[in-house]
């Protein structure tokens, strides 16, 4: 018999989890590599053999233009020029998205169906068996073309997609299980759980009730452009500073080199970014790390390659992530005031996500909550686990044999029903340029709406319709999902002539459109693909952070000997006081007194509580 997978397609690791029959329980598969978790990073060799996972990730540090990786944050968009503005095809619709390398044009639905495929044969060598058929997991905030590349994408991997996830909720749905046995004396009530996810890519916040084993899905929030990979690229920023403040050269600007010199810069910046990643996570067991390549590039000034040792301090890796940091705490609160929530209404705060390793965010959670985040599941696993446990209820145990039909029917006995909502409020364009809402955010799923509309003219035959995606009162202001004209329409006068929108959103979070002509009966259907266009600017969908402090950062400009692991934080203190209210700026300027004053009296314990204490402020007082 074929069998059915659970696989969490993530942004830079992806995980493949089954239920094993044979032992009657939930299983990590292990990749090629011997790790649970697979690089989501596809790469070409010299002689067109397609890789993936590790390998293609040693390919990226050595080889850039030969693999790709960071996909996803791409899926269901369209190809966008310089300026952020779409690109449109002849036919006047969004061009998709595209990326090259290896010499050819790849969609995100084809990388991604190179992972899918990876982790669908790992999958059969490890139970001996065809796998068919998959839950694949997305984004809480995944918006309607993005799951449907993410459809397409398991098609071209040979996967049947059983339905989609939501992230968060795999998570809990893998938490419920566990919370389930270990809350089975206390008070039947439903326990709230926030799921916090951030990943490498995306960051998701979901407010789950779990009763009797029973997943309910209350309200979803997220950003699906932060992450650990931004964190990343912090650090990468930090390094080129450095470079160019001690060597004079922008690894990035390679217009105008000679070949050698350009491939040189072009493999130098591709081997710090594949380092900053073990930087990031050093800095969570440590309080300093060190970014160290050997014969990085190539200085075209001085004829010879150069070597950089340079040393990250936590705190100046914290000063630099701390406002997307202090972005999701806004996010968790938007999403709790969104299903009328307060912090204390949550019984635990659940992490899930490589990211939420990093100390400070589970501290800033325990801050915010007032008590310690869950840490009963491995944050990597739980999702891909999460969805082989909603795969199990595709699986057909009549080709079992009784034993194994007996272990599956156990296992179902077990779980109870999950029921989740939709992350984005849908509607169409009325009159001049308002959302007319259909179903709203937070609508749990599958569900079906329908409003009745009429013309605005007098004797018009057809009309456009606009659907979009979003919480903006003004229609245009939100996402374009799509557009088609109803034509036909009787020539009648205004308001004689009336249409049926009906809004039918499937449990994966695919949505059809049918508008049907009340007077002539002529329906017509439409079926959303890609995210579309939206006319917010990049720079007003997400402020884009600098990093860190500008060039000359490090060298405080007066005040004490300050370590080098706190430079950079002193420096943004320093900075922020100008912009901060008063109250503000007198705890701000208190914790800088305070640790000035333990760095003259040479008292490095005292001093490192005062660094600790800085920190803390430096976090409050700074803008998102």
């Amino acid at each position: 018999m074929s069998r059915i997978i659970g696989i969490d397609l993530g942004t830079t690791y992806s995980c493949v989890s089954v239920f094993d029959d044979r032992q009657g329980k939930f299983v990590i598969v292990p990749g090629r590599s011997g790790a649970q978790t697979t690089p989501s990073v596809v790469g070409v060799t010299r002689d067109g053999q397609v890789v993936v996972g590790a390998s293609a990730k040693a390919r990226m540090a050595a080889e850039p233009e030969s693999a790709i990786a960071e996909i996803k944050r791409h899926m269901g968009e369209p190809q966008r020029d310089g300026t952020g503005r779409e690109l449109l095809g002849a036919d006047g619709k969004p061009v998709p998205y595209s990326v090259r390398f290896a010499g050819r044009e790849h969609t995100p639905e084809m990388v991604s169906a190179y992972i899918l495929r990876e982790l669908k044969e790992v999958a059969e060598t490890y139970l001996g068996e065809p796998v068919a058929s998959a839950v694949i997991t997305v984004p809480a905030y995944f918006k309607g073309g993005a799951r449907r590349a993410t459809e397409d994408a398991g098609a071209l991997a040979g996967l049947k997609v059983a339905c989609l996830v939501s992230e968060p909720t795999a998570a809990a749905i893998a938490f419920g299980m566990t919370a389930r046995r270990d809350d089975e004396d206390e008070e039947e009530r439903p326990r709230r759980i926030l799921v916090y996810d951030l990943g490498g890519g995306t960051f998701d916040v979901s407010v789950i009730e779990i009763s009797r084993g029973n997943i309910e899905v209350k309200g979803v929030g997220g950003d699906h452009q932060l992450g650990g990979v931004d964190f990343d690229r912090a650090i990468v920023d930090w390094a080129l500073r450095k470079i160019q403040e001690e060597h004079g050269v922008d690894l990035r600007k390679t217009d105008g080199l000679e070949p050698s010199v350009g491939e040189s810069w072009s493999e130098g910046l591709a081997r710090i970014a594949s380092e900053a990643e073990k930087v990031k996570v050093a800095l969570s067991a440590q309080q300093t790390a060190s970014l160290t390549l050997p014969f990085l590039f190539l200085h075209p000034g001085q004829g010879k390659m150069v070597s950089v040792d340079y040393a990250l301090g936590r705190s100046e890796f914290l000063t630099m992530i701390a406002p997307k940091l202090k972005a999701t705490l806004a996010t968790v609160d938007r999403t709790l005031a969104d299903v009328k929530l307060g912090r204390g209404d949550i019984d635990d705060v659940l992490l899930v996500g490589g990211s939420t390793r990093i100390p400070k965010v589970q501290e800033l959670l325990e801050r915010h909550f007032g008590k310690a985040p869950r840490r009963d599941i491995n944050p990597d696993e739980c999702v891909a686990l999460g969805a082989a446990m909603q795969a199990l209820r595709y699986v057909d145990v009549s080709h079992l044999g009784q034993e194994r039909e007996q272990r599956v029917e156990e296992q179902l006995g077990q779980m109870g029903q999950v029921i989740d909502v939709t992350g984005h409020s849908l509607g169409v364009r009325e009159g001049q340029d308002n959302l007319s809402v259909l179903i709203r955010k937070n609508t749990p799923i599958p569900a079906v709406e329908e409003k009745v509309y009429q013309t605005a003219g007098d004797y018009q035959t057809q009309i456009k319709v606009l659907v979009f995606q979003g919480e903006e009162a003004q229609a245009s202001r939100n996402t374009l999902l799509t557009e088609f004209d109803v034509t036909g329409l009787p020539p009648l006068p205004a308001g004689q002539v009336k249409v049926k929108i009906r809004f039918s959103l499937d449990v994966n979070g695919i949505l059809r459109v049918d508008v049907t002509d009340l007077v002539s009966k002529k329906q017509h259907t439409a079926e959303v693909r890609y995210g579309g266009a939206t006319t917010k600017k990049p720079a007003d969908l997400l402020p884009q952070e600098s990093g860190g402090a500008p060039r000359g950062a490090g060298k405080p400009t007066s005040g004490p000997a300050v370590p080098p692991g706190m430079q950079e934080t002193w420096k943004k203190a320093q900075e922020l006081l100008a912009t901060l209210p008063a109250a503000d700026r007198a705890r701000l300027e208190g914790a800088l007194a305070e640790y000035s004053a333990a760095l003259e009296a040479g008292d490095p314990k005292r001093a490192e509580e005062k660094a600790n204490d800085l920190m803390d402020v430096l976090f409050d007082v700074m803008p998102i």
